[in-house]
């Protein structure tokens, strides 16, 4: 990755209303921390970022999503993403 494709990403983020930050099935401690710096890097964009982990996070990482709650399925205003 280029500094000019981290450039285009960041300005796609940044003139996005919402973003959906989709992780992995059986998410493990790097699917659920990249996810939450995703969402973190959205919202300092201005961004609105809705987590999906398609099944639950291990208790023991858990601490990792803070109050932040994730759906687990996709949601039915997908255009809005």
């Amino acid at each position: 990755m280029t500094s000019s494709d981290l450039s285009e990403i960041l300005r796609i983020v940044g003139d996005s209303q919402n973003a959906l930050i989709i992780g992995h099935a059986h998410p493990d401690g790097d699917c659920v921390g990249s996810a939450m710096a995703l969402c973190e890097i959205a919202e300092a964009l201005g961004c609105k970022a809705t987590l999906l982990l398609p099944d639950p996070v291990p208790l023991r990482l858990a601490f990792l999503l803070g109050e932040r709650q994730a759906l687990s399925e996709v949601p039915e205003d997908l255009e809005a993403y």
